[in-house]
């Protein structure tokens, strides 16, 4: 008969979760090579643009003064410095080159995803690139409507670096004289300050008008550069991404991220007209750089409205040279990349991982003769927990954790885990206790549907031999056998809507497996967390084994919990009582097909994730057991069944018979019958 198979609806169910699993993965790549594409087609097409252009805004203001030419300027050369600081949370490097700033820093707590015996770093000192705080003048001019396009590339030189180590103090120092047209012009000092107990630099600058004539200007303080990749299963590359923190009603709110792979080198600037910080993370991490009031104490930081109104964002990709040099050395025997063919170029780009420079622009500073004004920035470097950025109270950081669709239900998760975790001081035993919640709300559910579709097994086989007349006496007649076998349902109240449970309890964890999935993803606590002997990143597959090849398609890990869940899903559906309905028994053998198809699926997924489907499947077959044996109670004490009360009692085929108890239980449930009270004589 035609009506709606339970098969077919598992089978869109599990289509469902299969498209949502590669969705974000295929429209990152496509817009990654789109970005490609449109590059290469730039780069043939048009001359190499000047380094000026870099993320800087483009846009300039038709004022109709006329252009001046840039006048040429010999710059002082001064020797590269650096300087190195050190506490339990951050290790950074300062540097005078190229603008002066960060050069590399590093996260003490944690150790890198590469090599555990090394810490963690988040901006690695990349020589190519500016430092993370440099600075550079865009335009200057007398006055914001005659500024001329004249700029010092002061993020290509190196400052005057002066180290004060018992304040934890560095000062960077370079001047404008030479294009004030007077004998002084504008001196910049920059002051970071490396405080050993938080988890951010303090950064003051202060531009001082030395000359005798009113000074405009725009500048460039650049922010997180070179922000390394977390991110092995979906993609190397796919977890970074910028934002800015646009001022929405006097409180930074994230208008949208953007990943770094998916920028457009021709539209760099990120959303929002009035940016409080800009960002660069990954999966697990994030560098951040806050415009804050000057006039705040340290205590009590708070976006800076004076800079924030006046300033925008921009972030632009680039390759990450290491990763770079690895494809290099891995697909071209390590040649150097000039040397490549264009096409080869291209490709090696498409194979590296894409990463970002970020930066405030900064416009409308107008400075009379004799007069300084100071910009305070901090410079946020640690883990994406919102306990680390709930520190900031002001600062509204925990904008940058944007979860997706899902937010609610991955925060929920990573609070619901930190719980279990103080209590059995194991994450795996947290995700197993987090299982073992989720199989418990959905308890009521799962019983009412299993009861709906036992009772449906029980009356299809009692009206088997009815159905199996009906198709003979019809077989030529589809559409009058679907009719008489409709009838045949009603008559007794059998309803194949109730052969939907399965599906429908797949649907109602599909959130929950999303958010999980999520969960996995973003949590710092999971990340390098050991279970059980072999597994030591929950975040990632479990890897009992590694060759030196692949394994046909699959990699080449020998993941071990895939494997034992499929056979265990395997297991329970052997466990499942036989139908004796053909039909049935047909969804039965697919469902095994299906679960084989899960396993290579869920083959490269995390292990905390296969340990929390392990753990559902064994909650799951104790939870049927005691369903099945629930009800096969109230239907003998409902009937009146068993040997005791005259009953049919256990049919020889151990309970499947429709004679025999309704769930296939071998095990009658015996009442004792109560003794007759005896009567008492007069006189006894």
């Amino acid at each position: 008969m035609d009506r709606p198979r339970p098969i077919l609806a598992m089978t869109i169910c599990f289509m469902i979760f299969l498209v949502w699993m590669i969705y974000q993965q295929r429209q990152a790549e496509e817009a990654e090579r789109d970005r490609r594409a449109r590059l290469a087609q730039q780069q043939r097409e048009a001359p190499r643009r000047d380094d000026r252009d870099d993320g800087r805004i483009e846009e300039r203001a038709d004022t109709g003064a006329p252009d001046r030419p840039v006048p040429e300027v010999a710059r002082p050369e001064r020797a590269d410095r650096s300087e190195r600081f050190e506490s339990d949370l951050l290790d950074v490097t300062l540097v005078s080159r190229r603008g002066g700033g960060v050069g590399e820093s590093r996260l003490p707590e944690f150790m890198s995803s590469e090599d555990r015996k090394k810490t963690l770093v988040l901006l690695p000192d990349i020589e190519e690139e500016r430092p993370t705080l440099s600075l550079a003048i865009d335009r200057i001019g007398p006055s914001l409507d005659d500024m001329s396009e004249t700029r010092v590339k002061l993020d290509a030189e190196s400052w005057e670096m002066d180290v004060d180590r018992a304040a934890g103090l560095v000062t960077f120092t370079n001047s404008l004289n030479e294009l004030g047209g007077t004998e002084n012009g504008i001196e910049i000092v920059r002051r970071v300050g490396f405080l050993s107990e938080s988890r951010h630099l303090e950064v003051a600058v202060t531009f001082t008008n030395r000359s005798e004539v009113r000074r405009a200007f725009e500048y460039v303080i650049w922010g997180p550069t070179g922000v390394r990749t977390e991110q092995r299963l979906r993609g190397p590359g796919s977890d970074i991404q910028a934002g800015a923190g646009t001022l929405i009603e006097g409180i930074p709110t994230v208008e949208g991220l953007r990943v770094a792979g998916s920028i457009d080198p021709e539209d760099t600037r990120l959303p929002g007209a009035r940016p409080a910080f800009v960002f660069l993370q990954n999966n697990y991490f994030t560098a951040i750089l806050v415009a804050v009031d000057e006039h705040a104490p340290p205590a009590d930081l708070r976006p800076s409205y004076d800079i924030a109104a006046s300033a925008a964002a921009y972030a632009q990709p680039f390759e990450d040279p290491r990763s770079l040099q690895k494809v290099l050395d891995e697909e071209f025997g390590g040649k150097p990349f000039d040397q490549l063919h264009p096409d080869q170029r291209q490709e090696a780009r498409d194979e590296a991982v894409t990463t970002a420079r970020t930066n405030l622009h900064v416009r409308d500073v107008v400075l009379e003769p004799g007069s300084s004004v100071t910009h305070s920035y901090i410079l946020f470097l640690g883990p994406r927990r919102n306990r680390d950025l709930a520190a900031y109270e002001r600062l509204n950081l925990e904008e940058t954790n944007d979860y997706g669709m899902w937010s609610a239900i991955v925060a929920l998760f990573m609070g619901v885990l930190e719980v279990f975790h103080l209590v059995t001081r194991s994450w795996g035993l947290a995700i197993m206790c987090l299982t073992l919640v989720v199989r418990l709300a959905l308890h009521p559910i799962n019983r009412r549907q299993q009861a709906g579709m036992m009772r449906y097994q029980k009356k299809i086989q009692k009206i088997q031999p009815q159905i199996n007349e009906l198709k003979e006496q019809y077989k030529d007649d589809r559409l009058k056998m679907n009719q008489e076998l409709q009838k045949l349902f009603k008559e007794n109240d059998v309803n194949p809507a109730q052969m939907m449970g399965g599906c429908l309890m797949i649907l109602l964890q599909f959130p929950i497996w999303i958010a999980l999935i999520g969960t996995l993803q973003y949590s710092l606590d999971l990340r390098q967390a050991e279970f059980l002997w072999w597994i030591d990143d929950l975040s990632q597959p479990d890897r009992l084994f590694t060759f030196d090849h692949d394994i046909w398609f699959l990699p080449n890990d020998l993941n071990l919990l895939p494997l034992l869940y499929v056979a265990l899903m395997l297991v329970q559906q052997k466990l499942q009582p036989k139908p004796t309905d053909p039909q049935a028994l047909q969804q039965q053998r697919t469902m095994s097909i299906m679960m084989i198809a899960f396993g290579f699926i869920f083959y490269g997924f995390a292990s905390g994730l296969l340990v929390y489907f392990i753990t559902s499947a064994v909650f799951g077959l104790i939870e049927s057991k005691m369903i099945r044996a629930r009800l096969a109670r109230e239907e003998e004490a409902a009937t009146g069944t068993g040997p005791a009360n005259g009953g049919d009692g256990p049919s020889p085929d151990g309970g499947r018979s429709s004679s025999g108890p309704l769930y296939g239980s071998s095990r009658a449930v015996t009442r004792r019958k109560k003794k007759p009270k005896k009567q008492k004589w007069p006189g006894m």
